[in-house]
C-alpha cells in the first residue's frame, strides 16, 4: 500500500507543477498582450496628435475650363454644319431627333449635374473618335464616374426598346433596288437582302486571347448580319469567340449569300433555319470582270457577277459602320459584354439604321451607292458572248 500511496503522491505534486506552469504562461501571454495594445494606441494617439499640428495638402481642382461640355455643344450646335459632324457623326437635325426618341421614348431625363444632351453628345462623342475616358474627361470636364455613367446610360437604352423598333425584317416584296434594275430583276426577284460575316476589334484579359484570336491577325468579336438593299440592317448575330473561323450555315452555302424569305411572317433564326433559302454562286465559274476587262462568256459566269454586285450591299455597310464609328478600331478597354453591346447599338442598328434614314444627306453612304448601275447591261434570258 505504501509503494502506491507515494505514487499517487507524486502524481498530484506534478499535475499541481504543470498547472501552475501553464497559469504563469497564461499571465505573462496576457501581459505582453495588453502591452501590445497600449503602444499601438499611443502610437495611434501620438500620430493624431502629430496630424493636428500638419497642414494637410489642398486638393487642386482639375476640371476648371469655362469651355464646360454643355457650352461646348451649345457652340457645336450654333456653329457651323460640319463641326457637327466632325465631332459627332451625324447632322444638327438628328442629334435633336434622336434626342427626342430616347427622351420620349427610353425614358432618357436630365440628372442634377448632367442634361440628357450631354449624356448623348458625350456617347456620341466618345463612338465617333475612339477617345480615352481622359480625353473624354478633358473634353467635357467631367470625372471619371460621370463620363461612365453617361455612356452606360446612352448604351443601354439603344439595346433596348430603340433597337427593337429600328431593327426588323424587310417586307416580302421585291426591293425597289432589285426591281428598278434590269440586270438583276427578274432573276433576283425573291431576294429580300444579303448576309456576311465580319470581324470587329475587341479588347479581352490576356488569358481569353485565344479565344477572340482571328484568322485577320487580331484580337476580335466575330460578328453576321443581314442587310437590305436600303443599306440598313435587318438581323443581327454575333459570336464572342473571335476564333470561330466557321459560321454556322454548311461549308457549301458562302458566307456571303443573297437570301429570301419566304412569306413576310417568317423570323430568321438562324442562317440554316428552313425559313430562309440562299442564291449560291456557280462554284468553279469565273464571276468577276478581270482587270484587263473582260467580260463573262457563258450565263453561269453571268449570273455569278450579278449575284456579286447585288450582295456587294453587305460588303459595304460594314466598310461604312467601320468609317463612321471609330470606336471600332480604337479597342475601348471595357467588359466583353459592354463591347458586344456596341455592336447591335452602334453599327448593325441603332445609331446606323437611325441616321439613314433620318439624313438624306448623310455623306457615309455615298461611296459605292450605285455599283449595281455602273458595268454595262445584260441580261441572263438573251445572252450572247459579245454583249453581256
Amino acid at each position: 500500500m505504501a509503494p502506491n500511496g507515494g505514487a499517487m503522491t507524486r502524481l498530484i505534486g506534478q499535475c499541481t507543477y504543470s498547472a501552475r506552469l501553464h497559469n504563469k504562461k497564461r499571465k505573462e501571454q496576457e501581459r505582453q498582450r495588453k502591452i501590445r495594445l497600449v503602444a499601438a494606441l499611443s502610437c495611434t494617439v501620438a500620430a493624431f496628435m502629430a496630424s493636428l499640428f500638419l497642414e494637410a495638402p489642398e486638393p487642386i481642382p482639375m476640371h476648371t475650363s469655362i469651355l464646360t461640355g454643355q457650352r461646348w455643344l451649345s457652340e457645336l450646335l450654333d456653329g457651323h454644319p460640319d463641326r457637327l459632324r466632325d465631332q459627332l457623326g451625324l447632322a444638327k437635325h438628328v442629334f435633336f431627333r434622336l434626342l427626342f426618341e430616347l427622351q420620349a421614348y427610353s425614358g432618357l431625363v436630365d440628372t442634377k449635374y448632367v442634361t440628357a444632351m450631354e449624356k448623348l453628345g458625350t456617347f456620341l462623342h466618345w463612338v465617333h473618335t475612339g477617345s480615352s475616358s481622359r480625353m473624354l474627361q478633358e473634353r467635357f470636364q467631367r470625372s471619371a464616374e460621370t463620363i461612365h455613367i453617361s455612356i452606360y446610360s446612352i448604351l443601354h437604352r439603344l439595346v433596348g426598346p430603340f433597337y427593337q423598333k429600328h431593327s426588323h425584317l424587310p417586307p416580302d416584296e421585291t426591293p425597289y433596288e432589285i426591281k428598278s434594275n434590269p440586270k438583276l430583276y427578274p432573276y433576283f426577284c425573291n431576294c429580300r437582302g444579303a448576309i456576311n460575316s465580319s470581324h470587329f476589334h475587341a479588347w479581352v484579359l490576356s488569358a481569353e486571347m485565344g479565344r477572340y484570336w482571328n484568322r485577320k491577325g487580331f484580337i476580335g468579336q466575330n460578328v453576321l448580319a443581314a442587310r437590305n438593299f436600303a443599306m440598313l440592317f435587318c438581323v443581327y448575330f454575333e459570336w464572342l469567340g473571335g476564333g470561330v473561323h466557321q459560321t454556322p450555315q454548311s461549308s457549301s452555302m458562302p458566307v456571303s449569300a443573297i437570301l429570301s424569305f419566304q412569306r413576310a411572317s417568317t423570323i430568321l433564326q438562324t442562317p440554316g433555319s428552313p425559313c430562309v433559302m440562299y442564291s449560291s454562286l456557280h462554284t468553279g465559274v469565273f464571276g468577276t470582270i478581270s482587270k484587263n476587262g473582260a467580260l463573262p462568256k457563258t450565263p453561269q459566269e453571268l449570273f455569278n457577277l450579278r449575284h456579286s454586285q447585288a450582295r456587294n450591299v453587305i460588303e459595304r455597310i460594314f466598310g461604312i459602320a467601320k468609317r463612321r464609328f471609330a470606336i471600332f478600331d480604337a479597342t475601348p478597354e471595357y467588359p466583353i459584354e459592354t463591347q458586344a453591346m456596341l455592336v447591335p447599338a452602334v453599327a448593325a442598328v441603332a445609331l446606323h439604321n437611325f441616321i439613314r434614314i433620318h439624313d438624306v444627306t448623310d455623306e457615309a453612304c455615298d461611296f459605292g451607292e450605285n455599283t449595281l448601275h455602273r458595268e454595262g447591261s445584260g441580261s441572263l434570258h438573251n445572252f450572247t458572248s459579245e454583249e453581256p
